[in-house]
């Protein structure tokens, strides 16, 4: 395990191989090893068939539970990610990773307030890292881009009260719409708030 903290991922999979040579199918090699791929976004196929092995014998365990949701979400299976996770964070609610990863399905849901919620109380934990906090707070960042629309009264206002950090562009009301229409498939619209983003 000390291989895979000092990131000598080769190693680290050669051992863990090996203990599953020994012992085929013991769950928390089968965790270890499969997380240590999504980690890295390698294997990831092969990394759930593991998960859902070691899954089927220790159906309650929090830590596999989560892994097994995680490789739902970057699969692209967001539904049965979601269930996993949901499970996961009311056996452990005070776990920043798992938190975050139901955050991050939350989203991909289109669950954004609750996204934001999640979010927002892992960066309130007190034993949550400051690089994930850091990026925690790039997810929570959101460019309002009302185009001088009557969104631009709401909106913003919306964002901030769940927690986002807002860059506000052309929020202000004017009903000549100086710069484009607020039509979000207006290009000149889509080029403003593709130009803040990368700023």
């Amino acid at each position: 395990m000390s291989y895979e903290r000092l990131k000598l991922w080769k190693k680290s999979e050669n051992d863990l191989i090996q203990s599953l040579n020994l012992v085929p199918e013991e769950p928390y090699v089968l965790n270890y090893l499969a997380y240590s791929w999504l980690e890295r976004n390698i294997n990831l196929e092969k990394s759930v068939e593991m998960l859902k092995i070691a899954f089927n014998k220790k159906r309650e365990d929090p830590y596999i539970i989560d892994s097994l949701g995680w490789g739902m979400y970057l699969t692209g299976r967001y539904e049965e990610a979601e269930k996993l996770l949901q499970k996961a964070v009311e056996i452990m609610p005070l776990d920043p990773i798992v938190n975050d990863h139901y955050a991050d399905i939350l989203w991909k849901l289109n669950k954004n307030l609750q996204a934001s919620y999640f979010w927002n109380y892992v960066l309130n934990l007190e034993t949550t890292e400051n690089e994930m906090k850091d990026k925690i707070k790039k997810k929570l960042k959101v460019v309002v881009a009302c185009g001088n629309g009557t969104a631009g009264v709401f909106a913003p206002k919306v964002l901030k009260e769940i927690g986002c950090e807002i860059v506000e562009l052309d929020c202000n009301l004017d009903y000549n719409f100086p710069k484009y229409n607020p039509n979000p498939e207006n290009l000149k619209m889509l080029n403003a708030i593709s130009k803040s983003v990368k700023e």
